[in-house]
């Protein structure tokens, strides 16, 4: 798919303030709370609530009060979300939390069910998890005197992936989910720099974005079963990163952002046999983020910069077809819930990885 192919609906630019449907019905300025249908997989902040609505545009469903959005990370079950300052809401059933003075750095959720939520640091020295049955928050750092860029939780539950900077030069570890037996499994001699990173969803191969000395980005993906090699799936041009990585249902989908950052993002998809990959919602003139799967087949695109309210759209990754779902958010998520049962673990071959 290297040509873009031309949407059904031409995203625009929000004409009047407020969120609303893409019908023009506006979101309600209060919250009745509800249980959202498993199929409702679209997750968004407006007027100081988060509301989940379906693929088609139907069945809005408000959800809890939203305060501080922050990550807004939905958790494998779909029925609990990371919010700013560690707070966690969930649906009826489901455990939470409250705001903590904690400002957490990147963060990744416990697999398959959802009980814990792995994060980096706020001065970016320590890997910390929190529990969500009241246990104080518990220091899984894999490697110390060290500085953490990222982490990621295998869909196992039994190991995370974390970004290390060590001596001025990165490396991507894994560890089991107490941030025991380390093991380095990619890194570099020639300061390529490590970013995103995703698990594919049958938890075998290790996605990650690595921004080389010449500044042009690669994506890469390592197989845990033998991790001496780590060949490309796609490159970017030079002075561009990836910021996201959404590996799909099938394995020959994933969706990434690339860019330099809010203001300038760009939604992609990557697919086995397209080496130039594809640019959705190719005719938006605002920066767009691809911010996950709504199902096997529709990506999630968001449409706006910094600071500014989104516009949704689900993208189907067949065609291209764009329709709009939802304008004017101040947050955007999927919780489509992970595959089950969780896939194992695969034991590496190789504990000192490849050259990236």
């Amino acid at each position: 798919m290297t040509a873009a192919p031309t949407p059904s609906i031409q995203p625009t630019a929000s004409p009047e303030p407020g969120a609303r449907l893409a019908s023009g019905e506006a979101i309600p300025a209060t919250c009745d709370e509800g249980v959202p249908a498993a199929t409702d997989t679209l997750a968004f902040v407006a007027n100081g609530a988060a509301w989940a609505l379906g693929l088609e545009g139907t069945g809005l469903t408000c959800l809890f009060p939203v305060e501080d959005p922050g990550a807004f990370a939905w958790g494998p079950l779909g029925d609990r979300a990371l919010l700013g300052h560690l707070e966690v809401r969930g649906l009826p059933g489901a455990p939470g939390r409250g705001p903590d003075p904690v400002v957490p750095g990147p963060a990744s959720w416990g697999r398959p069910t959802g009980k814990s939520v792995v994060f980096v640091t706020n001065d970016r020295r320590r890997l910390e998890k929190l529990h969500l049955d009241g246990r104080a928050l518990e220091d899984v750092t894999p490697v110390g005197r060290a500085r953490y860029e990222n982490v990621v939780y295998h869909p196992s539950g039994l190991a995370f992936a974390a970004v290390v900077l060590q001596a001025g030069e990165e490396a991507i570890w894994l560890s089991t989910n107490t941030g025991a037996d380390p093991r380095r499994v990619v890194f570099t001699e020639v300061g390529t720099d490590f970013g995103a990173m995703a698990f594919t969803l049958d938890g075998r191969t290790l996605l990650y974005a690595a921004q080389h000395d010449d500044d042009h980005a690669d994506l890469h993906e390592i197989d845990l079963t033998d991790t001496s090699v780590a060949p490309v799936r796609w490159s970017g041009p030079v002075g561009e990163r990836i910021l996201d990585i959404h590996p799909g249902e099938d394995p020959g989908r994933i969706g990434i952002t690339l860019g330099t950052g809010c203001g300038d993002g760009v939604a992609m998809l990557v697919e086995d046999g397209e080496p130039d990959g594809t640019v959705l919602l190719p005719d938006e003139a605002r920066p767009t983020r691809a911010v996950g799967w709504l199902d096997g087949g529709h990506v999630l695109v968001a449409a706006g910069g910094c600071e500014e309210p989104l516009d949704l759209f689900a993208v189907d990754a067949a065609d291209g077809a764009a329709s709009p779902l939802v304008l004017g958010v101040d947050a955007a998520a999927t919780r489509l819930p992970a595959p089950t049962p969780a896939p194992p673990l695969p034991e590496a071959s190789d504990i000192d990885g490849g050259f990236a």
